[in-house]
């Protein structure tokens, strides 16, 4: 029971880092007025570590708190990462966690459905019709500075993984 507190408790405040990193902090390091998505990252990096049921909740946690916070009705962040996380949380068996390229392209294109569903949502229901546009300007960079970020939140997320997992199997992590 311990390690499923301790584990709830790190997901949270990993969360909520995430989630302050994402709405406060990058809105002063935005390039050409692009942002990381963080919680991306965050819920397509331990889905691919820990799972598909992980990712699933995590995607769903998410999801709602970005529903409550920014959109107009719940459901469409919160549906849209949820299948993120479940589809990231398949590759899980997959390959070994300690590598760095498959959650990169699991991030990369993540953040290229992520872009499609904001711009068929947000835009192309209100007859705005310039796609190309909106991929060269918004998607296409927003990609490549969330896998760059991505680069390093993946290996400060693996070290929390692989924490979590010598505590689970009671290694002492305490060394002399």
């Amino acid at each position: 029971m311990e390690t499923k507190l301790k584990r709830f408790l790190i997901y949270t405040g990993t969360f909520l880092i995430c989630f302050l990193l994402q709405t406060s902090v990058f809105e002063f390091f935005q390039l050409a007025h692009i942002r990381p998505n963080i919680l991306l990252i965050f819920v397509v990096s331990f889905a691919f570590m820990r799972g598909q049921k992980v990712g699933l909740v995590l995607g769903f946690i998410t999801g709602l708190c970005l529903d409550i916070l920014y959109g107009r009705i719940i459901g469409p962040y919160c549906l849209l990462f949820m299948y993120m996380g479940y589809i990231s949380g398949y590759y899980n068996r997959l390959f070994y966690k300690e590598e760095i390229l498959l959650p990169l392209i699991l991030t990369a294109v993540n953040d290229l459905v992520y872009g499609l569903v904001i711009y068929f949502v947000f835009f192309l229901l209100q007859n705005k019709l310039n796609f190309l546009s909106y991929f060269v300007s918004t998607m296409l960079p927003e990609m490549i500075y969330t896998i760059l970020v991505s680069l390093i939140l993946y290996r400060i997320f693996l070290f929390i993984n692989s924490h979590l997992d010598r505590d689970a199997k009671g290694v002492s992590s305490n060394v002399i």
